[in-house]
């Protein structure tokens, strides 16, 4: 894989996850998850994009877990649905969850999404872009 090869597939999944991030947005949905958390919100959508993102850039594949994840992120700052700074702050609670999956979001959004049964339990293994590690979201905390 040449860094050209890299940087092309960055910039191209970049783009690819703010498109599908903004349809996810402003399509209606059989199952409205609008009032869901930022966060939980991100987190929900991370295993499709971020499949279908190595599946369209093979190159990814071997791309340190880290910048994948950066590149999602780009692409969801780059859809411009959200203001910065809730969107930063958000993918800032992400972040702090994959790192320390014992960190909690505020209770009032873990009691919320408890009565709901909105926690999504993903697996990431079958993509073939991912390490196996899990969020404390989907491990359904």
């Amino acid at each position: 894989m040449s860094d050209d090869d890299l940087t092309w597939a960055v910039k191209a999944s970049t783009a690819q996850i703010a498109l599908r991030w903004m349809v996810l947005q402003w399509e209606p949905h059989r199952f409205d998850r609008s009032s869901d958390p930022l966060e939980l919100q991100i987190v929900n959508f991370s295993a499709d994009a971020l499949a279908e993102m190595c599946a369209a850039y093979p190159t990814l594949r071997n791309a340190p877990e880290e910048l994948r994840w950066l590149t999602y992120f780009k692409g969801l700052i780059s859809a411009d649905t959200h203001p910065r700074d809730q969107m930063l702050t958000a993918i800032d609670a992400v972040r702090r969850r994959q790192a320390d999956p014992t960190v909690k979001l505020s209770t009032k959004s873990v009691l919320e999404q408890e009565k709901r049964g909105t926690i999504r339990n993903q697996s990431h293994s079958a993509s073939g872009c991912f390490s196996g590690h899990r969020t404390g979201f989907e491990q359904g905390q």
